[in-house]
């Protein structure tokens, strides 16, 4: 599959389907992209918060970036972006 921003929507698709029939036993599945940090240790005691009837039904999250939101209003940039957005 070539790799470009219109597949994404179908390699997340196969990612969790790869998850749930290749690893039963996890508990959760982290995607992040590669520049990404992630402090193990905070992310493990969120993660452990969560309700596990919340747990039981699936629970997807994403980081809300509060205040103002970065944009690029030149129509023929490559990053464009015209509202703010989710992350993750």
């Amino acid at each position: 599959m070539e790799e470009n921003k219109y597949h994404l929507t179908v390699k997340n698709l196969r990612l969790l389907k790869w998850f749930i029939k290749n690893c039963p036993r996890a508990d959760f599945l982290i995607k992040a992209d590669d520049d990404a940090f992630l402090n193990i240790p905070v992310l493990n005691a969120y993660l452990h918060t969560i309700n596990s009837t919340i747990l039981s039904k699936g629970y997807i999250g994403g980081l809300v970036h509060e205040g103002r939101a970065a944009h690029s209003r030149n129509p023929f940039s490559k990053w464009e972006d015209r509202f703010p957005y989710i992350h993750g």
